[in-house]
Protein backbone atom coordinates (compact mmCIF):
# COMPACT_ATOMS: atom_id res chain seq x y z
CA UNK A 1 0.00 0.00 0.00
CA UNK A 2 2.62 2.14 1.03
CA UNK A 3 4.53 1.23 -2.38
CA UNK A 4 1.52 2.38 -4.58
CA UNK A 5 0.68 5.62 -2.51
CA UNK A 6 4.97 6.57 -3.39
CA UNK A 7 3.91 5.60 -6.91
CA UNK A 8 1.39 8.19 -7.37
CA UNK A 9 2.95 11.21 -5.31
CA UNK A 10 6.10 10.47 -7.32
CA UNK A 11 3.46 10.81 -10.75
CA UNK A 12 2.89 13.93 -9.65
CA UNK A 13 5.81 15.37 -7.96
CA UNK A 14 6.92 14.78 -11.47
CA UNK A 15 4.23 16.67 -13.35
CA UNK A 16 4.71 19.22 -10.54
CA UNK A 17 8.09 19.87 -10.47
CA UNK A 18 8.79 19.26 -14.91
CA UNK A 19 5.48 20.57 -16.11
CA UNK A 20 5.80 24.50 -16.77
CA UNK A 21 1.68 24.21 -17.73
CA UNK A 22 -0.26 25.12 -20.55
CA UNK A 23 1.98 26.45 -23.73
CA UNK A 24 5.94 27.00 -22.05
CA UNK A 25 6.85 22.77 -22.68
CA UNK A 26 10.07 22.16 -24.34
CA UNK A 27 10.99 19.93 -26.66
CA UNK A 28 11.12 16.33 -26.11
CA UNK A 29 8.65 17.10 -22.80
CA UNK A 30 4.52 15.40 -22.73
CA UNK A 31 3.54 18.82 -22.23
CA UNK A 32 5.38 20.21 -25.07
CA UNK A 33 4.20 17.56 -27.16
CA UNK A 34 1.09 18.28 -26.30
CA UNK A 35 1.68 21.69 -27.20
CA UNK A 36 2.70 21.46 -30.26
CA UNK A 37 0.17 18.57 -31.62
CA UNK A 38 -2.55 21.51 -30.32
CA UNK A 39 -1.12 24.02 -32.17
CA UNK A 40 -0.83 21.57 -35.55
CA UNK A 41 -4.79 21.01 -34.92
CA UNK A 42 -5.50 24.10 -34.92
CA UNK A 43 -3.38 25.35 -38.01
CA UNK A 44 -5.02 22.18 -40.07
CA UNK A 45 -7.97 23.04 -38.86
CA UNK A 46 -8.12 26.53 -40.14
CA UNK A 47 -6.27 25.42 -43.55
CA UNK A 48 -9.26 22.61 -43.79
CA UNK A 49 -11.95 25.19 -43.84
CA UNK A 50 -9.80 27.45 -45.95
CA UNK A 51 -9.23 24.70 -48.52
CA UNK A 52 -12.82 23.57 -48.62
CA UNK A 53 -14.32 27.24 -49.01
CA UNK A 54 -12.32 27.82 -52.14
CA UNK A 55 -13.42 24.26 -53.85
CA UNK A 56 -16.98 24.90 -52.65
CA UNK A 57 -16.19 28.30 -54.18
CA UNK A 58 -14.87 26.89 -57.82
CA UNK A 59 -18.06 24.32 -57.79
CA UNK A 60 -20.45 27.02 -57.60
CA UNK A 61 -18.97 28.91 -60.27
CA UNK A 62 -18.86 25.92 -62.68
CA UNK A 63 -22.77 24.89 -61.37
CA UNK A 64 -23.77 29.04 -62.40
CA UNK A 65 -21.25 28.31 -65.63
CA UNK A 66 -23.34 25.36 -66.77
CA UNK A 67 -26.72 27.11 -65.57
CA UNK A 68 -26.48 29.50 -68.46
CA UNK A 69 -26.07 26.98 -71.00
CA UNK A 70 -28.89 25.72 -73.41
CA UNK A 71 -31.25 23.32 -71.83
CA UNK A 72 -29.92 19.78 -73.30
CA UNK A 73 -29.21 16.31 -71.39
CA UNK A 74 -25.71 16.90 -71.54
CA UNK A 75 -26.46 20.30 -69.15
CA UNK A 76 -28.27 18.06 -67.13
CA UNK A 77 -26.11 15.17 -66.55
CA UNK A 78 -23.20 17.52 -65.80
CA UNK A 79 -25.35 20.06 -63.39
CA UNK A 80 -26.26 16.33 -61.32
CA UNK A 81 -22.51 15.64 -61.44
CA UNK A 82 -21.11 18.92 -59.94
CA UNK A 83 -24.33 18.96 -57.42
CA UNK A 84 -22.60 15.34 -56.45
CA UNK A 85 -19.37 16.68 -55.98
CA UNK A 86 -20.42 19.35 -54.05
CA UNK A 87 -22.20 17.35 -51.93
CA UNK A 88 -19.15 14.91 -51.32
CA UNK A 89 -16.86 17.55 -50.87
CA UNK A 90 -18.93 18.74 -47.56
CA UNK A 91 -19.41 15.33 -46.54
CA UNK A 92 -16.08 15.20 -46.58
CA UNK A 93 -15.12 18.25 -44.82
CA UNK A 94 -16.87 17.56 -42.26
CA UNK A 95 -15.57 14.47 -41.95
CA UNK A 96 -11.93 16.10 -41.30
CA UNK A 97 -12.97 19.12 -39.17
CA UNK A 98 -15.05 15.78 -37.39
CA UNK A 99 -11.39 13.89 -36.54
CA UNK A 100 -9.37 16.83 -36.08
CA UNK A 101 -12.18 18.10 -33.23
CA UNK A 102 -11.77 14.01 -31.84
CA UNK A 103 -8.05 14.80 -31.67
CA UNK A 104 -8.66 18.58 -29.43
CA UNK A 105 -10.29 16.73 -27.51
CA UNK A 106 -7.99 13.91 -26.60
CA UNK A 107 -5.56 16.43 -26.02
CA UNK A 108 -7.47 18.67 -23.82
CA UNK A 109 -8.48 16.06 -21.72
CA UNK A 110 -4.78 15.01 -21.33
CA UNK A 111 -3.89 18.41 -20.40
CA UNK A 112 -7.05 18.10 -17.99
CA UNK A 113 -5.44 15.32 -16.52
CA UNK A 114 -1.71 16.73 -15.75
CA UNK A 115 -3.29 19.78 -14.50
CA UNK A 116 -5.60 17.57 -12.23
CA UNK A 117 -2.48 15.30 -10.71
CA UNK A 118 -0.32 18.69 -10.64
CA UNK A 119 -3.17 20.14 -7.87
CA UNK A 120 -2.60 16.87 -5.67
CA UNK A 121 0.94 17.20 -4.06
CA UNK A 122 2.03 20.09 -1.80
CA UNK A 123 4.73 23.00 -3.05
CA UNK A 124 8.41 20.78 -3.36
CA UNK A 125 10.47 20.46 -0.42
CA UNK A 126 7.60 18.67 1.43
CA UNK A 127 7.97 16.07 3.14
CA UNK A 128 8.21 13.03 1.07
CA UNK A 129 10.83 14.71 -1.79
CA UNK A 130 13.94 13.19 -0.07
CA UNK A 131 12.03 9.59 -0.59
CA UNK A 132 10.95 10.38 -4.01
CA UNK A 133 14.32 10.58 -5.42
CA UNK A 134 15.49 7.11 -4.27
CA UNK A 135 15.92 4.66 -6.96
CA UNK A 136 13.53 6.68 -9.47
CA UNK A 137 13.88 4.26 -12.56
CA UNK A 138 12.19 1.13 -10.38
CA UNK A 139 9.40 3.28 -9.57
CA UNK A 140 8.56 4.72 -13.03
CA UNK A 141 9.14 1.17 -14.26
CA UNK A 142 6.16 0.18 -11.49
CA UNK A 143 4.13 3.18 -12.94
CA UNK A 144 4.59 1.21 -16.43
CA UNK A 145 2.32 -1.58 -15.85
CA UNK A 146 -0.31 0.85 -14.15
CA UNK A 147 -3.61 0.14 -15.09
CA UNK A 148 -4.43 3.78 -15.48
CA UNK A 149 -2.99 4.38 -19.04
CA UNK A 150 -2.00 7.61 -18.87
CA UNK A 151 0.19 6.61 -16.08
CA UNK A 152 1.74 4.24 -17.95
CA UNK A 153 2.54 6.64 -20.75
CA UNK A 154 3.88 9.35 -18.16
CA UNK A 155 6.16 6.83 -16.85
CA UNK A 156 7.26 5.48 -20.51
CA UNK A 157 7.88 9.16 -21.30
CA UNK A 158 10.22 9.61 -18.08
CA UNK A 159 11.81 6.23 -18.69
CA UNK A 160 12.33 7.21 -22.49
CA UNK A 161 14.95 10.26 -21.58
CA UNK A 162 17.82 7.57 -20.47
CA UNK A 163 18.55 4.55 -22.22
CA UNK A 164 19.01 1.32 -20.04
CA UNK A 165 18.35 -2.43 -20.12
CA UNK A 166 15.65 -2.02 -17.64
CA UNK A 167 13.70 1.14 -19.97
CA UNK A 168 14.77 -1.15 -23.35
CA UNK A 169 12.73 -4.52 -22.20
CA UNK A 170 9.35 -2.35 -20.49
CA UNK A 171 9.78 -0.44 -23.76
CA UNK A 172 9.97 -3.57 -25.64
CA UNK A 173 6.90 -5.05 -23.47
CA UNK A 174 5.00 -1.83 -23.99
CA UNK A 175 4.56 -2.33 -28.18
CA UNK A 176 1.53 -4.89 -26.98
CA UNK A 177 0.16 -2.08 -25.05
CA UNK A 178 -3.91 -1.90 -25.32
CA UNK A 179 -3.45 2.09 -25.32
CA UNK A 180 -2.27 3.27 -28.58
CA UNK A 181 -0.90 6.31 -26.91
CA UNK A 182 1.38 4.00 -24.70
CA UNK A 183 2.26 2.34 -28.09
CA UNK A 184 3.12 5.51 -29.58
CA UNK A 185 5.29 6.35 -26.60
CA UNK A 186 7.18 2.76 -26.49
CA UNK A 187 7.93 3.28 -30.30
CA UNK A 188 9.66 6.75 -29.53
CA UNK A 189 11.35 5.54 -26.87
CA UNK A 190 13.24 2.35 -28.82
CA UNK A 191 13.71 5.27 -31.64
CA UNK A 192 15.09 7.90 -29.65
CA UNK A 193 17.74 4.48 -27.94
CA UNK A 194 18.59 3.16 -31.60
CA UNK A 195 17.71 0.21 -30.26
CA UNK A 196 18.00 -2.66 -33.22
CA UNK A 197 17.52 -5.85 -31.43
CA UNK A 198 14.17 -4.49 -31.48
CA UNK A 199 13.35 -4.18 -34.61
CA UNK A 200 11.95 -6.28 -35.62
CA UNK A 201 9.11 -6.09 -33.17
CA UNK A 202 8.83 -2.36 -34.10
CA UNK A 203 8.24 -3.25 -37.45
CA UNK A 204 5.66 -5.61 -36.90
CA UNK A 205 3.36 -2.08 -36.09
CA UNK A 206 4.17 -0.71 -39.66
CA UNK A 207 0.75 -2.59 -40.55
CA UNK A 208 -1.06 -1.23 -37.36
CA UNK A 209 -4.67 0.18 -37.62
CA UNK A 210 -3.64 3.67 -37.01
CA UNK A 211 -1.64 5.88 -38.98
CA UNK A 212 0.34 7.78 -35.88
CA UNK A 213 1.22 4.60 -34.58
CA UNK A 214 2.41 3.26 -38.21
CA UNK A 215 4.04 6.52 -38.39
CA UNK A 216 6.36 6.24 -35.34
CA UNK A 217 6.93 2.73 -35.89
CA UNK A 218 8.17 3.89 -39.19
CA UNK A 219 10.25 7.29 -37.89
CA UNK A 220 11.82 4.79 -34.85
CA UNK A 221 12.96 2.35 -37.59
CA UNK A 222 14.61 5.12 -39.53
CA UNK A 223 16.30 6.01 -35.93
CA UNK A 224 17.83 2.66 -35.70
CA UNK A 225 19.72 3.12 -39.66
CA UNK A 226 16.44 1.43 -41.99
CA UNK A 227 17.27 2.42 -45.15
CA UNK A 228 15.03 4.75 -47.45
CA UNK A 229 11.79 2.55 -48.52
CA UNK A 230 9.31 4.30 -49.60
CA UNK A 231 6.95 3.76 -46.88
CA UNK A 232 4.29 6.41 -45.90
CA UNK A 233 2.21 5.10 -43.22
CA UNK A 234 -1.00 7.82 -44.80
CA UNK A 235 -0.71 5.66 -47.84
CA UNK A 236 -3.64 2.93 -48.66
CA UNK A 237 -2.90 -0.79 -47.45
CA UNK A 238 -1.86 -2.03 -50.83
CA UNK A 239 0.58 0.83 -51.17
CA UNK A 240 2.18 0.35 -47.81
CA UNK A 241 2.48 -3.77 -48.32
CA UNK A 242 5.77 -3.45 -50.45
CA UNK A 243 7.22 -0.42 -48.57
CA UNK A 244 6.52 -2.30 -45.29
CA UNK A 245 7.83 -5.71 -46.20
CA UNK A 246 11.40 -4.18 -47.29
CA UNK A 247 11.81 -2.62 -44.05
CA UNK A 248 10.79 -5.58 -42.01
CA UNK A 249 13.03 -7.72 -44.21
CA UNK A 250 15.66 -4.88 -42.81
CA UNK A 251 14.73 -5.92 -39.76
CA UNK A 252 14.90 -9.51 -39.60
CA UNK A 253 18.15 -8.76 -40.18
CA UNK A 254 19.05 -6.80 -37.23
Amino acid sequence: MFAAGLAVALVVLFVRTHDPGRGRGTEGTLRGDLDRAEARILEESARSAQHDAAILARVAALEAAVSSLPESPARTAVAEALAALAEDLRTLGESVRGDLEAAELRIATLERRLDEAASLLPPPGAAGSAAAAEDEEAVWLNLAHDADPLRRFSALERLGRARSDRSVRVSIEALRDPSRLVVWQALRNLGNFAERPAARDVAELLDHAEVDVRNAAWESLVRMGAPESGFRASEKAEMRREPAARLKAWAAEQ
